[in-house]
């Protein structure tokens, strides 16, 4: 190999010697099951301290062994042939000099000279006839040209090394992505399956129920007519007697017989002529009704899962893309699907509405049209659920005043995991959207702690005393999108606005700002905020949502008893601009379109890196 010239050793190194990710000959060379080879330290980047790779050539996934690429296979033989390429043969590694480049071009014009100088002002390479020709011109010496250009294509190759380096690694993030995108359809499609048989089954049961009542209707019926089938029967058979007997009678000259007879036959007749021939009774009917059959809603959604697109999936109408009506769920007090005891709080996602059904220790699952899907269970007799929330991750979570726990549950009613610690009566909770910070408010010890998606705790506000920031009651808490921590509390009747690192900044609520007394606050309950940090909080005496600027400013009220208001307490933002809130006075759930109101869904239009408004305070 040493004997080779040096235009063939070239060819081997780039042909065969030569990684494909950094463009460069092999060093400590590691073999992929496939074959394929590449630098160590090449797949330690493109592998990025994950436990798989997938083979930048041939994209077959690879998983690592124990000790990652260093663990690989050396290919030993590409070692050999690179330490054989790179042997002492050049003069740079001989006699310890910088070379340079010789060329072997014979001139274009002069074809038995050697180009030996470069015309950079008519940019062609000279021989030393050519001189007469490039009077006054700028030339150069062939060679420095020749190490100038590589050193310019030696930048431009760097440049698209690095790109190629990227692209690898792009490679392998749209194959995670296709990965994720499948394991998404196939959830999302085990979803429409699941639900599916159990709106089958739901039908199954009403149907069953439904034929029971029948059969049984039918059975009453069958009866009532048997028996009057027997009445008539005996009826007849005392008439045909009594007949026959007249007759035979009539043939006597026994003029005493006759005569009693006549008047046995008049009573028998008389008796039996005031059976009623009429066959009454009341026909069943059944009377179809499918008119609000859906399985739920096909949403798309962003990578924070903003909701993007809805589309109703429903068997037997379309929905237009008109202002939708107001919906009333509940109204009556009662333990059925649909109906309420006591509901003091709500939370939603993209596709569910998860309403806190105190009083009858569970929660109530609807779609965005409040049709019930589904309920579960919050604990045992003792259990006595006040706040709801759904984390980042779409699990529900329940703060439980009867055994002060917090709860984590899936969206089906599984009991996953408690949640932080050291609760007395935890009350209203919050968690922000994007953060996933918790802020959970416990009515006996006073006090709003602040935890992280784990548990762990990070603030505690506990203010006492006299001044404006104090509070002792807080039932109700909310998070702002700039990490600011708002508190409904009892006592003071108003709310508190403190920042994410715990300093109070203001109270709200505390006195009227309009001649009508709009702007007071009495028993403040469920606290949220929209997209442009402006504070929405269910006025429960006073019957109306009302609507602060992230300054405190009073705004409006988005809602009131015209709406059919009456206790409002807990409340949640829907993506397509609806307000749903709970009422304990009428045991309901309202659902209000906010179309024409200046609000926008927390989610709406908007990212984490880049908050629509934020108070200067925060």
């Amino acid at each position: 190999m040493a004997d080779q010239p040096d235009g063939f050793r070239e060819e081997i190194r780039e042909e065969f010697l030569t990684c494909s990710i950094c463009m460069e000959v092999y060093t400590r060379p590691k073999m992929l099951p496939c074959v394929h080879t590449f630098c160590q330290r090449c797949l330690e980047r493109f592998a990025a301290g994950k436990s798989s790779l997938a083979c930048p050539t041939c994209r077959r996934e690879v998983t690592l062994p124990v000790g990652g690429v260093q663990a690989l296979t050396d290919n030993f033989y590409i070692a050999s042939l690179c330490a054989k390429v790179s042997s002492p043969s050049h003069e740079t590694q001989t006699t310890g000099r910088t070379t340079t480049p010789q060329t072997t071009n014979p001139c274009s014009n002069h074809p038995g000279n050697q180009v030996l100088s470069f015309c950079r002002t008519c940019q062609v390479a000279t021989c030393a006839a050519c001189a007469d020709d490039h009077p006054g011109h700028d030339v150069d010496d062939i060679a420095s040209v020749m190490l100038e250009k590589r050193g310019e294509i030696g930048q431009t190759l760097d440049n698209a090394k690095g790109r190629i380096h990227k692209l690898y690694g792009f490679l392998d993030e749209l194959d995670q992505a296709d990965l994720q995108a499948e394991r998404n359809f196939q959830e999302a499609e085990t979803l429409v399956n699941q639900t599916c048989q159990r709106l089958v089954e739901a039908v199954a049961r009403q149907q069953e129920g439904v034929i029971a009542d029948l059969r049984a209707r039918a059975g009453a019926r069958r009866a009532e007519l048997t028996q009057r089938r027997e009445q008539v029967q005996t009826t007849m058979s005392n008439l045909i007697v009594a007949c026959r007997r007249a007759e035979e009678d009539m043939r006597t000259t026994d003029l005493q017989a006759m005569s009693t007879r006549q008047h046995d036959l008049t009573e028998i007749v008389t008796s039996h002529g005031a059976t009623d021939l009429n066959i009454s009774g009341e026909e069943v009917e059944f009377q179809p009704c499918l008119d609000n059959v859906s399985i739920g809603q096909l949403g798309v959604k962003d990578a924070r899962g903003s909701e993007m697109l809805g589309l109703p999936l429903s068997p037997t109408r379309t929905q237009q893309a008109t202002t939708q009506a107001n919906i009333t769920v509940g109204g009556l007090k009662g333990r059925g699907a649909g109906q309420f005891d006591f509901p003091t709080d709500v939370a939603v996602t993209n596709f569910h509405i998860f309403v806190l059904d105190k009083g009858n220790n569970r929660v109530q699952v609807l779609d965005k049209r409040g049709s019930f899907v589904r309920a579960f269970y919050t604990g045992n007799e003792t259990s006595k659920p006040q706040g709801i929330a759904v984390n980042p991750s779409g699990q529900v979570v329940v703060t439980d005043l009867g055994d002060g726990t917090v709860k984590v549950f899936s969206q089906e009613g599984q009991l996953l995991e408690y949640f932080g610690e050291g609760f007395a009566k935890p009350c209203g909770i919050s968690i922000h959207p994007w953060s996933g910070l918790v802020a959970i408010a416990d009515i006996q010890k006073e006090r709003v702690t602040v935890h992280r998606p784990d548990g762990s705790l990070v603030l505690t506000l506990h203010s006492k005393g006299e001044g404006v920031q104090s509070f002792r009651k807080p039932a109700y808490v909310g998070t702002m999108n700039s990490g600011g921590v708002l508190i409904s509390d009892n006592a003071t009747q108003s709310l508190k606005l403190f920042s994410k690192d715990g300093k109070f900044v203001r109270a709200i609520g505390r006195t009227a700002e309009r001649v009508d007394g709009s702007g007071q606050l009495r028993y403040p309950r469920g606290i949220i905020a929209d997209n442009a940090d402006n504070i929405i909080v269910a006025d429960a005496d006073n019957g109306t949502v009302d609507v602060f600027d992230c300054n405190g400013k009073f705004l409006l009220h988005t809602a009131n008893k015209a709406d059919g208001l009456k206790r409002p307490t807990g409340l949640a933002l829907l993506g397509d601009k609806r307000l749903v809130v709970t009422d304990t006075a009428t045991h309901s759930v309202l659902i209000l379109n906010m179309a024409d109101k200046d609000i926008l869904p927390r989610d709406a239009g908007r990212t984490v890196d880049s908050p629509s408004k934020v108070c200067s305070v925060m």
